[in-house]
């Protein structure tokens, strides 16, 4: 059985969160709160079946050197979801191991990704839905030179597999 747990709900008066050299079972949904900034650095989540991290209100999220991996062999967790216009992730010298989908980016959130390794997972980076307020008739024509519509840098990561992870 999956469960939530609101990242942020901690301390209200305290807006950055910062979780550091720890191991963590995830167990279900964690979800970071609205107007939060939280950091997992040089930490191990361990991911149960179908459980997530979910950032779908404005706040910031950032990954540095992590592991982020499945619990039993032979599963898959559901990764990280992005989903606000105002919400921003950063992930830099981390592992990805066995998501469904490790990194889902929607709806113009804005990401940096650098150097990182993605194993075994069905999709690495998953980029979607951007652009959801471009008017075509207005002087940027071309979303790709529309900055303010597009705000994402990834580069020099690394995506290996055994070829054995199935669609989920």
């Amino acid at each position: 059985e999956l469960h939530t747990a609101l990242l942020g709900d901690l301390n209200y008066n305290q807006t950055l969160h910062v979780l550091s050299n720890t191991t963590l079972d995830v167990n279900g949904i964690i979800e970071v709160g609205n107007n939060i900034d939280f950091a997992f650095v040089d930490c191990i989540l361990n991911f149960s079946q179908d459980a997530q991290i979910l950032l779908d209100k404005v706040g910031n999220l950032k990954f540095e050197n992590c592991t982020l991996r499945v619990c039993n062999p032979g599963t898959t967790w559901n990764g990280v979801l992005v989903s606000h216009k105002n919400a921003r992730l950063i992930v830099d010298h981390c592992t990805f191991e066995d998501a469904q989908s490790a990194l889902q980016l929607k709806r113009d959130a804005s990401f940096t990704i650098i150097d990182n390794n993605f194993s075994n997972c069905y999709i690495s980076i998953d980029v979607r839905n951007y652009f959801e307020d471009q008017h075509w008739g207005d002087s940027y024509t071309d979303p790709f030179s529309a900055t303010t519509y597009f705000n994402g840098y990834i580069t020099g990561n690394h995506v290996s597999g055994t070829g054995m992870l199935g669609e989920p």
